[in-house]
């Protein structure tokens, strides 16, 4: 029978010696990754710190100014989110106002807390103070639930009072807890092997099972007060507190049994009543650590190495890239409507990898990626105006070195050689806005195709901006794919910009036009990718080019409530097309194991012959696949941001926006292919450490490369404002 957590123990680390242990974990070099959780007794909100305990039922912030910050409540209930580590009788105060409306009967508020019903308000049109209970034995250790629960939510637009198309109920300044401070947030003090834990915050610690696992520390001492308590959180199971520790009492040991590879959450809370005067109270845990048994591992001479495929000739290569495509826009991926039968066509020679994710939801991070083989955290090209920087190697750097033409043809600005995006290439051609789209991306190529040196391979990367925003599809694709849209400036970047400020009436509704005219552009994608193909059959080339057809990312038609991309980490930004017809493949087969852009240079290397740069954890997808392999994606823009992972079939996302870090999502990708059923509140413990595995393997990565901030012209930034991304 399993022992459970409770099995868990506490003793001196001196007491026995036991068989050789390795530190797997240093929780001091992993607080980056860890889940904070503080008890936050001033909730204010409509500001961005508010948004960690606004958990559900919430329009944007508001106000400021010299008027109080507040946001209005979305819906027929909100909850707000209260964490306490230590369960004590509570005094709360909301300011808050109603939503009235003349002739509107008058507002009011259930208040559940955990789910029993505690309070019931009248609140006025005007904001005012109102108290509530919080009875000490409703409320427990962690997350607590205040639900709001609403006797109407109205349109203002519906009862004739403003355009506002929101259905609000009240508006929320803030929620006071008596007594109580907001503690300072952990610290790790890497230089003292250090972790400062304050009375009222806690750590948590997305790990797995196995084998002899033990949580370590030197020591637990207290500054003014506290002590340590140990918590296990394991899927379908109820928190269980393993160690409860006072300070002092010197090295500390607790096992960790459960069965190897599961998932757990470790979290180390600091317990105790926090001082009224937020004077400090803090633990500190020295040296820190999760250890294991250890492996002895295997000796002997070295492995042979996985047999590979190498090129007989050096071959050419085309990268052809669309901008913004979803990969459910194609038939090969499933989409019924004729939209690319150029690429359907050529897919049935090439490999179609089924599960191909981007490696961020917006452009620059994403070409960055594919052009070094490089994650995000590593590039560091995150940020609008980054530009990336020097010393790294290009795929397009290693392949002119070793004799290969380099060229590329690009028509989004924010792809262009002002952001270092053209590092390795000979020749490197922004085209300008009136000739942006396919058809003229096209055409150039062709001259380019008419220059270069018949004896010498190439690397050809076209990066197309079409079906990226504006949506304004040629004729005659519009009058096929989107003749039903009558509003000429729909797709334009002025109209999508009142989407993107929740500002156009009813905004779902425009959902299915602005698809359609995307459509209608993905259709004209796949044409101009078809006269490519013919010219490179025309000329000969077609047997000696890789070609590799991908996207740098997806587009949300208010998928999750949203628009274009850039802000989230769903699977319709982030699930991208990737086909890969190899020199003299006539079979097309298709790839169920998840990859993804960092691939692609060790891919091209190993198809030209040249060695694999060191310290890429892209694979090259000439060798055997692997099912069982987690790919990640990540963003960092404008505030908004999170960290995504995909594996065994499975979607894991954590988001962030304006520092608030919210809980991991998880989403069965086969039953549930929109994504529309979070399964994180029920699997916490597989939704954080899907995700947090994956951002443990490049924490010593990040910020290695500088990155400096782009220098761009009066016509650059016209350019860049006309697509959207200033």
């Amino acid at each position: 029978m399993r022992a459970g957590p409770a099995a868990a123990c506490l003793v001196l680390l001196g007491a026995c010696a036991g068989p050789p242990r390795s530190v797997v974990h240093d929780l001091v070099r992993e607080l980056e990754i860890a889940e904070v959780l503080q008890e936050t007794p001033v909730i204010d909100v409509g500001t961005p710190r508010a948004r960690r305990q606004l958990a559900s039922g919430w329009y944007a912030d508001e106000g400021g100014d010299g008027g109080p910050s507040f946001a209005w409540s979305e819906g027929d209930s909100s909850t707000v989110e209260l964490v306490l580590f230590e369960p004590r009788a509570l005094a709360a105060t909301l300011r808050c106002r109603a939503f009235t409306a003349p002739g509107g009967r008058a507002q009011t508020v259930e208040v559940e807390l955990n789910g029993e019903r505690v309070a019931r308000l009248e609140p006025g049109g005007d904001f005012a103070t109102y108290p509530l209970a919080l009875p000490v034995e409703r409320l427990r250790a962690g997350r607590n639930q205040l639900r709001l629960r609403y006797a109407a939510a109205r349109s203002p637009r519906e009862l004739g009072a403003g355009d506002d198309w929101r259905r609000l109920a009240l508006a929320v300044d803030w929620l006071r807890l008596e007594p109580g401070d907001v503690p300072p947030p952990p610290r790790g003090l890497p230089e003292q092997s250090l972790l400062e834990l304050p009375v009222g915050a806690s750590v948590g610690y997305y790990l797995r099972h196995r084998d002899g696992l033990r949580l370590e520390a030197a020591g637990v001492t207290a500054v003014v007060g506290g002590r340590l308590r140990v918590v296990v959180v394991e899927d379908g199971r109820p928190a269980a507190t393993v160690a409860e520790v006072a300070p002092g009492q010197g090295a500390l040991r607790v096992d960790l049994p459960g069965p190897p590879g599961t998932p757990f959450r470790l979290e180390l809370q600091a317990v105790g009543v926090p001082p009224s005067d937020g004077g400090g109270a803090a633990l500190e845990l020295a040296s820190p650590v999760v250890t294991a048994r250890a492996v002895a591992r295997p000796g002997g001479g070295p492995t042979a190495a996985p047999s590979r495929r190498t090129a007989a000739r050096r071959p050419n290569v085309v990268i052809y890239l669309v901008d913004a495509l979803r990969a459910d826009r194609l038939g090969v991926y499933g989409q019924t409507r004729p939209l690319s039968p150029r690429l359907d066509a050529f897919a049935a020679a090439a490999t179609v990898y089924e599960q191909a994710w981007a490696q961020s939801s917006w452009t620059r991070p994403a070409v960055a990626s594919i052009l070094t083989g490089l994650e995000p955290e590593v590039h560091g090209v995150n940020d609008r105006l980054d530009r990336l920087g020097g010393g790294m190697a290009t795929l397009a750097g290693r392949l002119a070195a070793a004799g290969w033409q380099t060229a590329a043809v690009v028509a989004n600005p924010n792809a262009s050689a002002a952001f270092g995006l053209d590092r390795g290439f000979d020749e490197f051609v922004l085209m300008p806005p009136e000739r942006r789209e396919s058809a003229h991306v096209h055409s150039e190529v062709v001259r380019w195709l008419d220059r270069r040196d018949p004896d010498a391979p190439f690397l050809l990367y076209v990066h197309t901006v079409d079906p990226h925003l504006p949506y304004d599809p040629p004729s005659p694709f519009r009058e096929r794919f989107a003749a039903g849209v009558e509003r000429r400036d729909l797709g334009s970047t002025e109209t999508v910009g009142t989407l993107l400020a929740r500002n156009l009436v009813d905004e779902g509704q425009w959902a299915a036009d602005l698809l359609d005219l995307y459509n209608a552009e993905v259709a004209a994608n796949d044409h101009a990718f078809g006269e490519l193909l013919d010219e490179l059959a025309r000329r000969g080339l077609a047997d000696d080019t890789a070609v590799v057809f991908l996207s740098d990312h997806g587009e949300e038609f208010y998928d999750h409530g949203g628009w274009i991309h850039g802000r989230t980490l769903y699977r319709e930004v982030l699930q991208v097309p990737l086909v890969i017809r190899l020199p003299g493949q006539d079979e097309g087969r298709r790839e169920a194991a998840p990859v993804t852009h960092i691939d692609l240079m060790p891919t091209i290397l190993e198809l030209a012959g040249l060695a694999p740069e060191p310290g890429l954890r892209g694979r090259s997808l000439l060798a055997p696949a692997d099912a069982r392999r987690a790919v990640a994606a990540s963003l960092d823009l404008d505030g908004w941001g999170g960290w995504s992972a995909v594996q065994g079939g499975r979607h894991a996302i954590r988001h962030h926006r304006l520092g608030y870090v919210g809980p991991a999502e998880l989403y069965e990708l086969d039953s549930d292919p929109a994504e529309r059923r979070d399964l994180g509140s029920a699997l916490p413990a597989s939704a954080g450490a899907l995700v947090d595995e994956t951002r443990r393997e490049l924490l010593d990565e990040s910020g290695r490369w500088d990155v400096a901030p782009a220098a761009i012209d009066d016509e650059l930034r016209q350019r860049l404002e006309a697509l959207g991304y200033l």
